[in-house]
């Protein structure tokens, strides 16, 4: 199992992005599910923002060790040929640890203490924001289900085949998509549509029975009838 450290900070939005950026570099939009492993082999290593990457295969001696990690000093993707194979035939759970990895290749470096055994390197972090593991797990789901792809399906069942990913993740997904969706309509709703008569801003939020500017800086508050 991987041992959690703490990194620089990055917010669920910018790995989104990133993800994003490059799936769409891989494969259209349009397309539900790619092969992982061609993805490694031949655009990921087209990348130079993270330099030369090498791939070391081994044999895992019992199913309990460690599927795949990344290390660096030179840049290496070290996994299990098995796994490695069931990836390439497009098994959800091998291309599930493979996207893993490939968050930590693209998200954090050798100071990045993630990767080692020394029980002195570990240490807590504060906030889900700062842990490699989260950062990776997050970087692999939107990796390989993005927002448009997920809402399309809209069943976590019909995800789980036409996307050969693994359910937990399908479902997770899914409600973190509609969750999305719902606070998006309730934020809509509260907006009334008009300027703040004091910086211009179409910013007015309903809060029970008053208007209130959410613009950065202006402080109106409006009385009105309930």
């Amino acid at each position: 199992m991987a041992t959690d450290h703490r990194v620089g900070y990055r917010a669920e939005e910018s790995i989104a992005r990133l993800a994003t950026r490059l799936r769409d570099a891989h494969v259209p939009q349009t397309d539900l599910t790619f092969n992982i492993v061609n993805f490694v082999e031949c655009t990921l290593r087209n990348f130079p923002e993270w330099g030369s990457l090498e791939i070391e295969f081994y044999d895992r001696a019992f199913k309990e060790d460690t599927p795949s990690y990344v290390t660096f000093d030179p840049l290496t993707l070290n996994v299990d040929r098995k796994l490695w194979a069931d990836a390439k035939i497009d098994d959800g759970n091998a291309r599930y640890v493979i996207a893993h990895e490939i968050g930590h290749i693209v998200l954090h470096d050798h100071s990045a203490k993630a990767f080692s055994n020394n029980k002195a390197d570990q240490i807590r972090y504060a906030d889900q924001g700062q842990s490699a593991e989260w950062q990776a797990n997050a970087f692999a789901g939107y990796f390989l289900l993005p927002d448009h792809i997920v809402e399309r399906i809209n069943d976590y069942e019909r995800i789980v085949i036409m996307c050969d990913v693994p359910e937990p993740l399908a479902l997770d997904r899914l409600l973190t998509v509609r969750r999305q969706k719902e606070r998006a309509k309730h934020r809509a709703r509260q907006f009334e549509g008009g300027f703040c008569s004091n910086c211009g801003n179409f910013s007015l939020l309903r809060t029970g029975t008053l208007l209130k500017c959410t613009t950065i800086g202006c402080e109106t508050v409006i009385s009105r009838l309930p």
